[in-house]
């Protein structure tokens, strides 16, 4: 049975090997360097720190600076607003229960 897994895996390297595209590309120095850079974590890491040093700065220099704050709201209502509503036809509801 393992003669037979290993004929199997023999074969199935061989076809990967078939199928496999070899380039040969030629690379200058400069463009080696860059590909190395762009795909390299710790210059990936080094520049996330470098950004998160740079907001942390921005942060530090507007603490001096004031702050404006502003809050709003405005309702605007059609018609006349009751707490209880009117319980037979055409009487008016009333604001609070005091004045039922």
């Amino acid at each position: 049975m393992s003669r037979i897994g290993t004929l199997l895996f023999v074969f199935a390297l061989s076809a990967a090997r078939l199928n496999a595209q070899t380039t040969n590309v030629s690379l200058t120095l400069t463009e080696a360097i860059s590909i190395a850079l762009a795909q390299n974590p710790d210059v990936a890491e080094a520049q996330s720190r470098l950004q998160e040093a740079e907001a942390r700065l921005l942060n530090a220099k507007a603490g001096g600076r004031p702050t404006l704050r502003v809050r709003g709201a405005y309702d605007y209502w059609t018609e006349d607003q009751r707490l209880f509503p009117a319980t037979k036809n055409g009487e008016p509801g009333t604001m609070c229960s005091s004045m039922r």
